[in-house]
């Protein structure tokens, strides 16, 4: 009966000794594990720090198996320190890795915008050149047109000049027929007697009408009277068409 105790009370110390022996978690091991977590947590540490992530995992490994082995307090925090060291490596590389990338993102858009903005000046160029090519057509047209006008000008007051000389110089020559025939100028208009034949003219300029009398029962103009009255319808004749060559615009002139 007491040796069956005192083995109880033997078995029973010997737990709780057990028990206050157990160490607690290695805070080196903790601290490493921390740092490895972090960097397998950036996606940019696999693609460009897998090397040194890949000899972190090693160090932790090295570093847990020591601690469980023998619980080797300097071996442990020695893996554990190459381990933590290692992961943060591997995650700067990762971080440089991104800000890398965003540099190449900025870099890319803001070429992207110059390349926009040399575009649109040279669009602009070439619609002020577009612009300024069409403006001298439309000089030169206005100075084609101007040309032509003055052309046109000085055609109608040469005309203006011809006509005004023929309708003087057929003026002056009526004035000399009309004095070789004796005319008279009366209240009535114009009295030419042509041997016993009389004419009566309202008036030269206007195309006037002619009245014609005879002095006796049946006589008969005499050649002169008769080459006096053609000349005197044909000059009412051209003064007409004349009249009406001005008024109508784009005629052609008497020649």
């Amino acid at each position: 009966m007491n040796t069956t105790r005192t083995l109880i009370a033997t078995a029973t110390l010997l737990a709780l000794a057990a028990c206050q022996t157990t160490p607690g978690p290695n805070p080196d091991l903790v601290a490493a594990r921390s740092s490895l977590d972090q960097a397998n947590s950036n996606p940019y540490v696999g693609r460009s720090g897998a090397v040194e992530l890949q000899s972190a995992q090693q160090a932790m490994t090295r570093a847990e198996a020591a601690w469980a082995a023998d619980h080797d307090v300097e071996q442990t925090r020695h893996l554990a320190y190459l381990a933590r060291k290692r992961a943060d490596i591997a995650l700067a590389i990762g971080t440089q890795a991104q800000s890398d990338e965003r540099v190449q993102q900025f870099t890319a858009e803001r070429e992207k915008v110059r390349l926009q903005a040399r575009t649109s000046e040279a669009d602009m160029a070439t619609a002020s050149a577009h612009a300024a090519e069409a403006d001298a057509r439309d000089a030169q047209a206005d100075a084609r047109n101007a040309q032509t006008d003055s052309q046109i000008s000085r055609e109608q007051a040469d005309a203006a000049r011809l006509l005004a000389l023929k309708q003087s110089g057929r003026a002056e020559g009526l004035e000399r027929d009309l004095a070789d025939l004796k005319a008279q100028k009366t209240d009535r208009g114009m009295v030419v007697t042509l041997g016993d034949v009389r004419h009566r003219q309202v008036h030269p300029a206007t195309g006037c009408s002619a009245q014609r009398g005879t002095t006796g029962a049946g006589a008969d103009p005499s050649p002169r009277t008769q080459g006096a009255d053609r000349r005197l319808h044909r000059q009412r004749g051209q003064r007409r068409d004349e009249h009406e060559a001005v008024a109508a615009p784009g005629s052609n002139l008497p020649a």
